[in-house]
């Protein structure tokens, strides 16, 4: 918590004969990133002591299977009726299909069963798929005729319209035809006919010449921008053609969907069966490949990875065992300009927003983790800012909904959007935001009040918004100075702990000197001590900076007034609240159709209202910390630590 995990380089020798054991327990374990040592082993200082590794014999074979269970499951999935999904239920990607449990034996049962199972589905599907292919193709084919015979509109056998012994036909597009036919008399001396048809805004043409002219008429194509176009090989009319077409093209779809019929049962034969093949396959593609990575000699196998520190006794216990205890670890420092991996440490409660810190980039390894601050501090400014009780009831609910049906990023972002709704109702409850004004009325109907706000009241002032926005304000920026406050001293700490502390007092202290010398000196008596503590910041800014130092007076009046945003946004929901109710009662009571309306105003206004606030809300929550209390102290630009783990759809490894 507020470092990254410390993380541990270790080396590790052990007999060539435990090496997939070892690699299989590590897959599983997911505690450890294994290095790439390929590069040291090539021109390193590993070089004349390794050679890279291989894949396993039967490395090759597995990719083949995986393949093929690939294309079967496509052939599968083709079949299947499209099931159009909302953009909602695209965007959480919620699972449908159940997991099955496999042991370590069961899996290795798979890979050795694959090929058998994969050549008894071929030897049923891929007749099918090469007659489905063969119907596609031949309805692609049929399409592209139709489609052309449509577009020529011609009364006219077609099989009139082949070269001939003289004469050439030609058919096309024309974007002037009137150009053709001044430029055809101008360049072709011999007979031509010439006919055009409109059609859908185009003018298609179709002209016959003596084969002898065809090199002038090139010529007269590029003037005129005519775009030659092949007809058909078939005799006949074209309106008699067309008929003919169509009628082949629905026995073709009749026969398609016969074909569909058997793939769909072979489908549901095996497609569970599959799915868990192609998991099991690509788990041990995973663990095949990741065997290039180390480095070996006749008899041994190299391994280089990082461990976070608290799970290097976990690890060292997990090869000693696969092992029998025949092997040798070895703790690293890191390569010259090798930087550990970032592994975020938060507790539990705070794991979610993990993905907040990291949409922004993760901390370099060593430095701060600013999660445990971003967190509290993210979910008030978005309460502060969305400030209505039944949106953060709607908005909570929403976030406990996709939180129990998602797994992976979307349940972390569940997670952020339950509470971020939780503290919307606690800030409506506060400044008396219950659907705008929709609470007032309803509480002056039940007990006969005539009160104009539910907001709380703070030493005599209401806390609500649009009644009492100066309040609010202040609030805000008091907020903002204190949270500015807590990035430059951490800022500060950090210049320090590194033996710096002369920046520390240029560029962290300075601001905190004018920041709060401009409090002491307008709020409080002692005016001298304030303008000292600015002049002092002044002297500051222009000995580091010189005299683009004093823009940084501007800059940071503008970091403080940036939280004014919170009374701005807070003003958005209620003033759009407010308006929507005032439209729905103006049409309420239209003759006839006004309630109906005004339900449709009040529904759709509302909906808006909460859907654009609520983003308005997140967005403006993680600019507070991504731009003006980051830029205070976070060194970002580490390397998420990425271990060898096990990832699947379909299966989990016991």
């Amino acid at each position: 918590m507020f470092r990254p995990a410390a993380m541990q380089k270790v080396g590790v020798i052990i007999s060539s004969d435990h090496c997939d054991r070892v690699v299989d327990r590590l897959h599983t374990f997911s505690n450890c990133e294994i290095v790439d040592i390929s590069d040291k082993i090539k021109s390193g200082p590993l070089k004349a002591l390794l050679v890279k590794n291989e894949l396993k014999e039967e490395g090759p074979e597995i990719s083949r299977n995986l393949l093929r269970a690939r294309r079967i499951l496509d052939l599968f999935n083709s079949a299947k009726p499209k099931k159009e999904k909302s953009i909602i239920a695209q965007f959480i990607g919620v699972e449908d299909k159940k997991r099955v449990v496999v042991t370590e034996k069961e899996l290795k049962e798979k890979v050795k069963n694959a090929t058998r199972l994969l050549d008894a589905i071929e030897e049923k599907t891929k007749p099918l798929e090469a007659q489905m292919e063969e119907i596609d193709d031949r309805i692609n084919d049929l399409r592209s005729n139709l489609e052309l015979l449509e577009t020529l509109a011609l009364d006219i056998d077609l099989e009139f319209l082949r070269e001939g012994k003289y004469t050439k036909t030609f058919i096309g597009f024309v974007e002037k035809p009137s150009l053709l036919r001044e430029e055809m008399h101008k360049h072709i001396k011999h007979g031509y006919f010439v006919h055009t048809t409109a059609k859908e805004e185009r003018t298609f043409a179709v002209v016959v010449i003596l084969k002898e002219d065809i090199r002038e008429f090139e010529k007269v194509m590029r003037i005129a921008r005519f775009s030659h176009i092949d007809i058909p090989d078939m005799k006949g009319k074209p309106s008699h053609l067309i008929e003919h077409i169509k009628k082949e093209i629905k026995q073709l779809e009749e026969k398609r969907k016969e074909v569909i019929g058997k793939i769909l049962r072979i489908a549901k034969r095996y497609e569970q069966e599959l799915d868990v093949l192609y998991d099991v396959l690509e788990l041990e593609v995973e663990r095949s490949e990741i065997r290039t990575w180390f480095g070996r000699t006749h008899y041994t196998t190299y391994i280089e990875a990082w461990v976070p520190s608290k799970k290097y006794k976990a690890f060292e216990h997990l090869i000693m065992k696969e092992t029998d205890g025949q092997a040798v670890i070895r703790k690293l420092k890191p390569d010259e300009g090798e930087e550990p991996p970032v592994l975020l440490d938060n507790p539990k409660p705070l794991k979610p927003f993990e993905m907040l810190t990291n949409m922004y980039a993760p901390p370099k390894y060593g430095e701060i983790d600013p999660t445990p601050m971003l967190a509290p501090m993210f979910l008030i400014y978005f309460g502060l800012m969305l400030t209505d009780t039944v949106y953060g009831i709607i908005l909570s609910a929403l976030g406990l909904l996709l939180y129990l049906k998602t797994k992976g990023t979307i349940r972390d972002l569940a997670y952020i959007l339950t509470w971020a709704g939780l503290f919307t109702i606690i800030f409506g409850v506060l400044t008396g935001g219950y659907l705008g004004t929709v609470g007032v009325m309803a509480y002056n109907a039940l007990t006969g009040s005539n009160v104009d706000t539910l907001a709380f009241n703070l030493f005599g002032q209401t806390l609500d918004p649009i009644k009492n926005p100066i309040l609010i304000l202040e609030a805000a920026l008091v907020v903002g100075a204190l949270h500015l406050t807590v990035g430059l001293m951490i800022g500060a700490f950090e210049l320090i702990r590194k033996g710096n502390l002369k920046q520390a007092l240029l560029d962290k202290f300075s601001f905190l000197f004018l920041m709060y010398g401009a409090v002491v000196y307008a709020m409080t008596p002692f005016q001298n001590l304030g303008m000292l503590m600015m002049l002092l910041a002044l002297a500051l800014f222009i000995y580091n900076e010189k005299a683009l130092g004093m823009m940084n007076v501007t800059g940071m009046l503008g970091d403080v007034l940036s939280y004014s945003r919170l009374l701005a946004l807070a003003l958005a929901t209620g003033g759009i609240a407010l308006t929507v109710n005032i439209l729905t009662q103006i049409v309420w009571d239209l003759p006839y159709i006004g309630i109906l309306i005004g339900i449709i105003v009040f529904i759709a206004g509302h909906t808006f209202n909460f859907v654009m606030n609520a983003l308005g809300s997140f967005i403006h929550s993680l600019r507070l910390h991504y731009v003006e209390f980051f830029s205070k102290f976070y060194e970002s630009g580490g390397e998420l630590f990425s271990p060898f783990s096990i990832k699947t759809k379909h299966v989990v490894i016991k």
